[in-house]
């Protein structure tokens, strides 16, 4: 048995490392790892082990791989994205080789999705957490060196003083308030907030891929209807039903035509909103609201009055990207946001579906294979039979001087 200057020695470590967790300040992870020190602390001094342990609990695996299927629902039970597998389409626009990929998503390690099956087994976790360091610390109080321990009065001074049971018992209320909060406002949220505090990087490059992939498929399937060739600006449009509720009161609209500029050159205009009244005459305002990743984003757009209609607004996340072929893709869709420091004179525009694709021309890399598509509703008197009439008439000649106002902005060959 050793004497009490030595057990005070060997203790006196310990307690240093130990004294963040009696504050109150460190996670359960943490406390489960401070328990387990405090086993060996107990061998060391009384030569006997504890029983149990916490590495079962809190084992990290590398990665995981989670099969995404191919049609995905939002909070309303509707498909989010298209399968590209049993389809039979008939290509009739270019198609991106990375597709094929897009139907399983890689999540990293300790990313996953917020389901009520996760958020269930977090739930348990937790309160197996909690009850097993209530064991550790209920035995451990019942160590013969646990008196010992708090009769070193030099290493208490730096917590004030108080005993280390008074300190436990503080850190204990403080874990126990921090499992309540997580049970009620995050297994409890609201789906929502669940999403929104399960928002990750992982998440957002999922939700960016399965919307390329809704991109390309419409883009790629048939049903088009050809309505205008103006200055070499080919015009298209179809119904589309199965992207959103409602949204098949309004054309889905598509342009095709050559630019006589790089495709670098317009990729860098379009990303930059600071830059889009060079282009496009009829938005007002365009401002920057969030950065949910290094190529992806959440503005705010106003647009100008287009008689009949009140001025409209959007809230969109917006998503550029390189593909692997050297294609430049900017795409947008509305995000659910409750942004109203525009002002009350606005429409909210939710924006179903919208995007650029350009691609070098296979035989001039100078000059660049243009494609622009747009499925909105544009809301309040717009959203009606006769609103949708007018706005399905409009929205066919805008695309026409949108393409070619881009080529002036960058130039012939591109700018310089």
């Amino acid at each position: 048995m050793q004497d009490s200057g030595t057990r005070s020695a060997g203790v006196r470590p310990f307690l240093r490392g130990m004294q963040g967790v009696l504050q109150g300040n460190n996670s359960l992870v943490t406390a489960a790892v401070t328990a387990a020190g405090v086993q060996v602390l107990k061998r060391a001094m009384s030569n006997s082990a504890l029983a149990g342990g916490f590495q079962e609990l809190f084992s990290k695996k590398d990665s995981i791989q989670v099969p995404s299927p191919a049609v995905m629902q939002d909070d309303r039970g509707l498909p989010t994205s298209i399968p590209f597998l049993g389809e039979n389409l008939r290509t009739i626009q270019w198609l991106p080789a990375e597709w094929q990929d897009w139907g399983q998503l890689k999540y990293m390690q300790k990313w996953s999705r917020a389901t009520e099956e996760l958020t269930e087994q977090a739930r348990l976790q937790w309160k197996e957490g909690a009850k097993k360091v209530e064991t550790q610390l209920r035995e451990l109080s019942k160590m013969p060196t646990w008196e010992e321990l708090q009769r070193i009065q030099p290493l208490l001074q730096p917590w004030g003083g108080r005993t280390i049971d008074q300190r436990l018992k503080a850190w204990q209320d403080t874990v126990n308030v921090k499992i309540e909060h997580f049970r009620t406002n995050v297994l409890r949220a609201p789906r929502s907030r669940r999403a929104e505090l399960a928002a990750s990087a992982a998440e957002v490059e999922g939700t960016n891929k399965m919307l390329l992939g809704r991109l390309f498929t419409v883009l790629a399937g048939d049903g088009w209807e050809h309505v205008l060739h103006q200055d070499g600006v080919d015009v298209y449009r179809k119904r589309i039903v199965d992207l959103y509720q409602g949204g098949e009161k309004f054309y889905c609209v598509k342009a095709v035509g050559v630019i006589d500029a790089k495709a670098a050159d317009i990729y860098e205009l379009l990303k930059d909103s600071a830059r889009v009244d060079e282009y496009n005459e009829e938005c007002a305002q365009v401002r920057d609201l969030s950065a949910l990743s290094s190529d992806t984003k959440v503005t705010w757009a106003a647009s100008k009055t287009y008689f009949p209609f009140k001025p409209r607004d959007f809230v969109t996340r917006v998503h550029n990207t390189q593909l692997n072929d050297g294609t430049y893709v900017i795409m947008s869709r509305s995000e659910d946001v409750d942004f109203t420091d525009g002002g009350a004179d606005y429409v909210r525009t939710e924006v179903l579906l919208a995007g650029n694709v350009m691609r070098p021309c296979p035989d001039d890399p100078n000059k660049t294979e243009f494609t622009t598509i747009a499925h909105i509703n544009p809301g309040g008197a717009a959203d009606t039979p006769l609103g949708a009439q007018i706005t399905n008439r409009i929205c066919i000649h805008g695309p026409v001087s949108f393409i070619r106002k881009i080529e002036t902005v960058c130039g012939k060959g591109g700018a310089q």
